[in-house]
């Protein structure tokens, strides 16, 4: 018992010393040679070695840090080594052999994700900070800030939901989604006021390019259009419902919207905006939707508590069909 009680006292000490990185090792072409690098971290520096050349190249980093990712983020060949550091992200360029910061002196902040938001070369460093969401454009240096003040905010996805170049950034706050586009450094709000909502998922459900937002309100399920800036409505006044998965069921280009209720199946086409509603047969639950019949979609299995047990829709042709199992 003493032994264990030590260990854990020396690694809460080790862990808690100032400046102290423990060695990680990760793999990928950072100098746009064609061969992959090695990419080694030390207490007080990262070394990457390059073995077509047969050098280490070592970059000094002083404090506490720890690699985020590897990635392009300056649009020419070769990936960068994204760091994270108290107050400030560091973006060593191996091919340049240089090293860049992004400071936040006075605040926290947190990478949400590295994505390319602005459709121009090289993936752009997205950073969640008290009232703010961060965009850094590390092919040119500069920052894009939007400003979330006075209120909570979460970033849930990040998407191309126009079909235009560059991903979006769809963000919840209360009784809205902020869809930030980065790429024209512009904000697109959508009201939901009075009531609570939830992003389902961010899926292309009319066949168009970009990805819709599907949300979830009480009686009403909401498909945002980001492309066109409209959001179309489908009831579920008067009962509860939930969404099941968002596939392919009628082999029409457009992912179909598949909605559970306490009596019925309704499968949402949001391409041309009409529902196909199935009746279950007695108490139900969907086992699973997949392919059954070698066709390009899916179909909706579920189980009963009536008989028989099983019962397989078939969204392509509007039928359904008893069968011997969900398998």
């Amino acid at each position: 018992m003493k032994a264990k009680m030590n260990l854990i006292a020396l690694l809460y000490v080790l862990f808690a010393l100032p400046g102290l990185a423990f060695a990680a090792t990760y793999y990928g072409d950072t100098n746009g040679d064609g061969v992959s690098d090695t990419v080694t971290t030390t207490t007080s520096s990262i070394q990457i070695y390059h073995p077509n050349l047969g050098t280490t190249k070592t970059y000094n980093i002083s404090g506490t840090f720890a690699v985020y990712t590897l990635s392009d983020t300056d649009g020419v060949t070769g990936l960068e080594v994204v760091v994270v550091r108290p107050n400030i992200i560091t973006v060593i360029n191996d091919r340049l052999a240089s090293m860049g910061n992004y400071n936040y002196p006075s605040t926290t902040y947190a990478i949400h994700s590295v994505s390319n938001t602005n459709s121009v070369a090289g993936n752009e460093i997205i950073v969640t900070m008290p009232n703010y969401v961060n965009v850094i454009h590390d092919s040119n240096g500069s920052i894009s800030s939007y400003p979330f003040l006075g209120t909570t905010y979460g970033i849930n996805s990040v998407a191309d939901t126009n079909g235009a170049a560059g991903n979006e950034i769809v963000v919840t706050i209360p009784n809205a989604i902020k869809v930030i586009k980065d790429a024209s450094g512009t904000v697109r709000t959508y009201s939901f006021p009075g009531t609570t909502y939830a992003i389902n998922s961010v899926v292309d459900t009319n066949g168009s390019a970009g990805g819709e937002i599907v949300v979830l309100i009480p009686n009403s399920l909401k498909v945002i259009r980001d492309a066109t800036g409209t959001v179309v409505s489908y009831s579920f006044t008067g009962t509860t419902y939930g969404v099941n998965t968002v596939v392919d069921t009628n082999n029409v280009s457009g992912n179909d919207i598949v909605a559970t209720t306490p009596s019925n199946i309704r499968i949402i086409h949001d391409k041309n905006q009409t529902t196909s509603t199935y009746a279950a047969n007695g108490t139900y639950a969907i086992v699973q939707v997949k392919n059954y019949d070698s066709i390009a979609d899916k179909e909706v299995c579920y189980n009963t508590n009536g008989s028989p047990n099983y019962w397989l829709i078939t969204d392509r042709t509007s039928s359904q069909a008893s069968r011997a199992n969900c398998n």
